[in-house]
């Protein structure tokens, strides 16, 4: 038993853990054209997915699937097909392109 701190009882209690905090600096994202960005929706925005480059691997469409009943599948439906025309952005966020063929993701849902 090691002692560190004893009290009046003569039982010894561990010493506190000593903590070490290291800040790791933002990493850079990979996009389109060989660009980087440390923010993927002004990455994605700006240059596109990583994968356009080249065209042949990225996907023409993503297919998306609903589990629910028919109002909530309709919902989310509805949701996706209002937002990935975009959405957007105010003076704390970027705005977003949204996700279709000629922009954002660069592929259809």
């Amino acid at each position: 038993m090691t002692k560190t701190r004893g009290n009046n009882q003569g039982f010894s209690r561990p010493a506190a853990p000593i903590i070490k905090c290291h800040y790791l600096a933002e990493p850079k994202l990979c996009f389109a054209g060989g660009h980087e960005h440390i923010d993927p929706k002004t990455g994605i925005a700006r240059y596109g997915p990583k994968s356009l480059d080249p065209l042949k691997r990225h996907p023409s469409k993503v297919r998306v699937g609903f589990v629910g009943n028919a109002d909530t599948v309709e919902t989310a439906q509805e949701w996706i097909s209002v937002n990935a025309q975009g959405v957007p952005g105010d003076e704390k966020h970027p705005g977003f392109p949204g996700c279709a063929a000629d922009r954002g993701f660069h592929t259809a849902l």
